[in-house]
């Protein structure tokens, strides 16, 4: 009996080893392979993140080196000298053939934009510290560069200088009207009245008692610390969505586009996303009256803004505190620009009617139908742009997301414009990152690839010789058409 109990008692204690041994070796097998697997991912990650950085910086070394298209106001020299930057002495060697540097910088560029696509595609593997410590350094490097590609940043001061200074309202007449001041060789639009809104023309009078060379660097502080604010909505954005902050963060501030012709342009566009931004953030956290009024500072600094203010309504959940704030703010902010410069926008029309790069998404289109540049493909383009812009308001009342549909406005209105300006793609991508739609973050990788396509110094070599499309010849600024010729 005892015999029985005990070869009773054994039989699962012999039984029980082999499917335990398996089940063992199952656990342990599928465990590494995961490991290794997230470890390679990881270190592609990272690895496509610090080679990113790296050609930034070769990058930006190549151009302060020596006087280029790439940066067209080293041109100037002379007493000058102060453009090139502290990193001028310590740059590497520039091919003296501009087939050369154009290889250069397109090459760059692109393979900056393949880790990018990498970058984001990893961004869950990256750690917070290597990512946030890459943008941190990029923007450090764009403040120490020289100017890349155009010169809007003169045409900003020489502005301001014009009002302030000689008495001359901006808002119509050009630089040329003051030939003998200081900043006018530095200008590209001499004939054209600034196209900004009155606060960001207001703003920039504080900065004429500076001199050229310490607005010079007063602005490009300012656009590095605007740039870095709204990575920061965009940070808490994204926290208030419950979306990875860091995810979005580096979607928006690893853009090459962004970094090479936003940031190192020093163009406004980051003065004007701020309140834009700021208005969202007020709007998820239930601020609907500030919200209002920062959704009216943008068009003030820039009139594009004026786009994403519907979008921004229509995701509010009180909208009256939100309308009634942007009116109010909206209707003080513009009657004191009529009255500093009267209700002349001449500069926005001047803009608008010139075609400043040869290729665009409208002009292309129009090419496959046989339309030229003219008032009849303006028109249709306008129109398309119009109704587009239209339908997605009308979809964001009946429940869609709202900061999709303002990503989506971005994007039409960037893509519908006759001068391709690459750093545009800034319209759409904090919005992209914010919203969970696929379609849209295609969209803006899809602009994203146009601009760079339309804008960098190969376009001519590769669309014109290669495949037989030709665009329009470039009609404004002397940088331009140094960067195209």
């Amino acid at each position: 009996m005892r015999e029985a109990v005990s070869t009773t008692a054994e039989t699962p204690l012999v039984a029980r080893p082999r499917p335990l041994a398996g089940v063992r070796g199952w656990r342990l097998t599928i465990p590494r392979a995961a490991v290794d697997r997230e470890v390679l991912l990881r270190a592609l990650a990272l690895f496509a993140l610090w080679v990113e950085v790296g050609l930034m910086i070769g990058l930006v070394l190549v151009v302060a080196r020596r006087r280029t298209p790439l940066a067209p106001v080293m041109n100037r020299g002379g007493e000058h000298g102060w453009l090139t930057g502290p990193l001028h002495d310590i740059a590497p060697f520039v091919p003296q053939h501009g087939f050369d540097l154009a290889a250069i910088f397109s090459g760059t560029l692109a393979a900056t934009i393949v880790c990018y696509v990498v970058v984001v595609r990893l961004a869950r593997r990256i750690p917070p510290r290597a990512g946030l410590g890459a943008i941190g350094l990029l923007h450090i490097l764009f403040l120490l560069a020289p100017v890349f590609i155009l010169t809007d940043i003169f045409n900003y001061i020489d502005f301001a200088r014009l009002g302030l200074l000689h008495g001359i309202n901006p808002y119509t007449h050009g630089a040329a009207a003051a030939p003998h001041d200081p900043a006018f060789p530095l200008t590209t639009w001499h004939h054209m009245p600034t196209p900004y809104g009155p606060l960001f023309t207001v703003g920039t009078y504080a900065l004429v008692p500076l001199g050229n060379i310490g607005a010079y660097w007063a602005l490009k502080v300012l656009t590095v610390g605007a740039s870095l604010g709204c990575l920061w909505l965009v940070w808490r954005c994204a926290q208030a969505r419950g979306y990875d902050p860091l995810r979005a963060v580096m979607f928006v501030g690893l853009n090459p586009l962004l970094l090479v012709y936003g940031l190192g342009g020093v163009h406004n566009d980051f003065f004007m996303l701020l309140p834009v931004l700021g208005a969202m953030l007020l709007v998820l956290r239930g601020r609907e009256l500030r919200a209002g009024v920062a959704a009216a500072v943008g068009p003030a600094l820039k009139f594009s803004a004026g786009v994403f203010a519907p979008f921004i309504l229509l995701g509010s959940r009180r909208r009256g505190p939100l309308l009634a704030g942007a009116l109010v703010s909206g209707a003080v902010l513009f009657a004191l620009g009529a009255v500093l410069f009267g209700t002349s926008y001449r500069g926005l029309h001047d803009q608008a009617s010139v075609i400043v790069g040869p290729y665009s998404v409208p002009s292309e289109i129009g090419a496959l139908f046989g339309l030229g540049i003219g008032p009849g493909l303006r028109l249709i383009t306008g129109v398309c742009v119009a109704l587009i812009l239209a339908l997605l308001v009308v979809r964001t009342w009946r429940g869609a997301d709202w900061v999709a549909g303002a990503g989506w406005a971005g994007v039409v209105l960037a893509a519908g414009l006759f001068q391709p300006m690459p750093w545009y793609v800034m319209w759409a991508l904090p919005f992209a990152a914010l919203a969970r739609s696929r379609p849209l973050r295609v969209a803006t990788f899809a602009l994203m690839l146009a601009m760079f396509i339309n804008c960098t110094p190969q376009q001519n070599l590769i669309l014109t010789h290669t495949l037989h499309l030709h665009g329009i010849g470039p009609q404004a600024g002397r940088a331009t058409r140094a960067l195209l010729r």
